[in-house]
């Protein structure tokens, strides 16, 4: 699956946490499908990742206490 953000108004493409997209809420539903594939990011330009990263991980990381 592909990742990005967006103000909700149009397909912006945007690294993750700099919308508004709510990222624990998806990190849950990853976690409840059972979904094991890759994390894309759709998203540019091509340069530091890290922030993006950090703003998944510790989303992903929050939901792990509330999964079943």
């Amino acid at each position: 699956t592909h990742l990005h953000d967006n103000h909700t108004q149009r397909d912006e493409h945007l690294k993750p946490g700099l919308g508004t997209i709510d990222w624990d809420s998806y990190m849950a539903a990853f976690r409840r499908s059972g979904y094991s594939g890759p994390w894309i990011f759709e998203c540019g330009p091509p340069d530091d990742y890290s922030a993006p990263k950090a703003v998944l991980r510790e989303a992903w990381e929050r939901t792990a206490a509330n999964s079943p």
